[in-house]
């Protein structure tokens, strides 16, 4: 099992779409394509999807939201997730949580979406 040391440890080893499902918070299966994940934001309530997920160059994931101009890493995410004004804390935090939660987590650079015409099912 990886563990996450520094910041870069956490953005390779903690893909965002899997973060987000782990938190219940599942993609919009009408416009999400690809690599491109939409959601409705995490951050706030509204009702159409203005969070933005994709694969970085550089092979991290980088979310942008929309509705309020926010975006960066896995390490901003989770300080506006929950609160956290400190980069180190949010990476003490995600290391926390990534450790019990390692077992669910899928370590693939790049999820694959699937859509069945029938059901619209979105799987990642």
């Amino acid at each position: 099992m990886s563990d996450i040391q520094d910041f870069n440890d956490a953005k390779r080893l903690i893909p965002i779409p899997e973060f987000l499902a782990a938190l219940g918070h599942i993609p919009d299966r009408n416009k999400s394509r690809g690599e491109d994940y939409w959601y409705c934001s995490p951050l706030r309530k509204e009702s159409e999807p203005s969070f933005h997920v994709r694969m970085g160059d550089k092979g991290f994931w980088y979310w942008k939201d929309f509705g309020d101009g926010g975006g960066g890493s896995i390490i901003d995410l989770a300080m506006h997730l929950r609160n956290i004004s400190r980069p180190g804390d949010a990476l003490n935090w995600l290391r926390n949580w990534y450790l019990g939660n390692v077992e669910q987590i899928q370590i693939t650079p790049r999820p694959k979406v699937s859509r069945q015409e029938e059901g619209q099912t979105l799987s990642l």
